[in-house]
């Protein structure tokens, strides 16, 4: 493919297609961006990965746009994991509002038919959980990535993605250290370094964090590949990086990116009223609506009302979900 599109005919269809093959693996790798002068690699128009390349100067609106001709491939292709997952990680990182819960989930589930495991692509489990994590549903993006068999980096990268999300930075620590974290590809590389870092300046390991962070640069020394990495700390934890002391070649990349959204936000405790940690301490017990309703002598309207607003709190859809997202948050105490 890679002869093809560089000595073929420029008209010819099969030229076409493999320059379109070549280019998009090359700008998901992050291979054209790694020019330590930052500069827009050209022919973003043979690359399905355009989004990725304008996400790392801050273009978040042609990104969107780029996005569309993705959309637009041929729905007979033998599978679409890697175009939907383009489309869906994009649209996390810069519009996850524009996103609805049925698509993610429609994505993974479109991946999982595909293939005869009825696993889905490891790529759409990583763009799914961004999507998810940035959609307010840490939860579920935790569910997600347990019931995958695979431990490669993708399926790593998101699991330590959704510790970090949860406030267990110690956990995302040693995912990132695992053997299943390791990877050549530059983009990937970056994402997982950066993730690292952040785990340490959360654990309060200010010069650990700067020795990793100048190591990682010295590896891939590439201000646009770090300042797309930079999207997946949460805002605060871009801050308090910001406040380390820094090599001036990583302190000029957060400033370069200081302006881009950074939607993965931190999941913190729900502010639940009396009655709903009472509610919530009733279905840890395991007693049923009824009981519950006969319990605090409410209707069972009432205590529909206080489940459903108790779980958009909590950002889950379900009793057993959100006695686990009460525990984890110390809303119920030992």
């Amino acid at each position: 493919a890679e002869l093809m599109g560089a000595y073929g005919e420029p008209s010819d269809l099969v030229t076409r297609i493999d320059r379109l093959t070549v280019m998009t693996e090359d700008d998901f790798a992050g291979i054209r961006s790694l020019t330590s002068a930052g500069i827009r690699p050209d022919g973003l128009e043979f690359s399905h990965a355009a989004p990725l390349v304008l996400l790392e100067e801050g273009a978040e609106r042609e990104a969107m746009e780029r996005t569309h001709p993705v959309a637009s491939r041929n729905r007979n292709a033998p599978t679409r994991s890697a175009a939907d997952a383009l489309m869906l990680l994009s649209q996390a990182l810069v519009a996850p509002e524009t996103l609805t819960l049925s698509r993610i989930e429609a994505t993974v589930a479109l991946s999982r038919e595909f293939w005869n495991d009825k696993q889905p692509s490891t790529f759409i489990v990583f763009a799914a959980a961004v999507a998810l994590v940035a959609h307010g549903r840490p939860s579920m993006a935790r569910e997600l990535v347990r019931a995958q068999a695979s431990t490669d980096w993708f399926v790593t990268a998101a699991t330590a993605i959704v510790a970090l999300a949860s406030g267990d930075a110690r956990g995302a620590l040693e995912l990132l250290d695992s053997p299943g974290a390791q990877t050549s590809i530059p983009r990937l590389q970056m994402i997982g370094g950066v993730l690292g870092v952040n785990a340490l300046v959360r654990l309060n390991l200010n010069d650990a964090a700067v020795a990793r962070f100048d190591a990682l640069w010295n590896e891939v020394p590439a201000p646009r590949l770090l300042r797309f990495a930079l999207r997946f700390l949460a805002p605060e934890d871009f801050d308090a990086l910001r406040a380390c002391e820094l090599s001036s070649a990583t302190a000029d990349g957060l400033v370069a990116g200081a302006a881009d959204r950074r939607p993965l936000g931190r999941e913190t405790a729900a502010r639940l009223t009396g009655a709903e940690r009472e509610v919530l301490a009733l279905l840890r017990g395991g007693a049923s609506n009824a009981e519950i309703s006969a319990s605090r002598g409410v209707t069972s309207n009432t205590l529909r009302t206080q489940l459903r607003n108790m779980y958009r709190k909590l950002g889950v859809e379900g009793r057993t979900q959100a006695v686990a997202a009460a525990e984890r948050l110390g809303l119920l105490g030992p």
